[in-house]
């Protein structure tokens, strides 16, 4: 009997022992989910040559043991999306030579670090969005010139250092959304050559600096989102304008907001000038507007 195929859904699993799947070497996709997972020890996934998807998302996973995903080297997609992951051994997926797509969002990771992975590893897409990141660093991604998406997005970013995504050539969608960025260095996008899609909204920016949108040269970038930011209405006219003569589509309310919700505030002096200058008591009037507004059903 060939066995291709594992799904395991709603099940009480605390710990994934050495050795829990083991010696099948026909097996493409394993999923164990919701299955209140705590623990996964070394080398639970055993002879699995050809295994190239593992799904273990959704379930309660605290501790991995440093050799837990060894001598799976067809594994292209791993997810560990929904569990409580706080931490991570250096080298934790260095076996993991042809890993392609990492998930690891809604977990409660501080960080992301490169020695995580193998050296010459070449993803296409990181996923970290619903964690408690605080800041991107500068060499952070930069042995990843594959990638191709970067999904920060619902975390505590107040501050992206400015060659952070030097080294991201192919990135194709950036995800910065629904984070606490107050502001943004000139040269923090200068590197992106390919990118088509750049989500912003969802911050605290009230300001662009022009070489920004100088820096966004991409001929594939078609879409920017940046509502839900106190921007000054000079700096947001001027976002517009921009986007105008780029023919990108930006993105500036939420569908479910009512048409009433402010996309800009005049500040009370230079009101006809984009500044990078704060005026809170402004933020605040935002803020109260447009969350009186909004028709979003929780």
């Amino acid at each position: 009997m060939i066995i291709q195929s594992i799904k395991c859904y709603n099940q009480t699993i605390p710990t994934l022992h050495e050795g829990a799947v083991s010696n099948l070497p026909e097996l493409d996709y394993l999923i164990i989910s919701y299955s209140k997972v705590k623990k996964i020890k070394q080398n639970p996934f055993h002879n699995l040559p050809q295994l190239t998807l593992l799904i273990l998302s959704y379930n309660e996973i605290e501790s991995i043991d440093n050799n837990a995903f060894a001598n799976l080297n067809s594994l292209i997609t791993l997810d560990l999306t929904g569990n409580k992951i706080e931490f991570l051994d250096p080298e934790i997926f260095a076996s993991l030579s042809k890993l392609k797509t990492i998930y690891l969002g809604s977990n409660n990771l501080e960080v992301f670090e490169a020695e995580w992975f193998a050296a010459d590893v070449e993803l296409d897409t990181i996923q970290l969005n619903n964690n408690f990141i605080r800041s991107i660093h500068r060499n952070t991604f930069k042995p990843f010139k594959t990638l191709y998406t970067l999904d920060l997005s619902s975390n505590r970013i107040q501050f992206i250092h400015k060659n952070a995504f030097d080294n991201l050539e192919n990135l194709d969608s950036l995800h910065l959304n629904d984070n606490r960025l107050r502001k943004l260095h000139p040269d923090v996008f200068k590197g992106l050559k390919n990118l088509a899609s750049l989500w912003i909204s969802g911050n605290n920016l009230t300001y662009m600096p022009d070489k920004i949108l100088q820096d966004l040269k991409s001929p594939n970038l078609f879409q920017m989102t940046i509502h839900t930011n106190p921007w000054q209405c000079e700096c947001y006219n001027r976002i517009m304008k921009w986007a105008g003569q780029r023919r990108v589509f930006v993105v500036t309310a939420i569908e479910c907001y009512s048409d009433n919700n402010p996309v800009c505030l005049y500040p009370s002096e230079n009101e006809d000038a984009c500044l990078e200058t704060r005026e809170e008591d402004l933020n605040k009037i935002f803020y109260e507007l447009y969350n009186g507004n909004h028709t979003c059903k929780s």
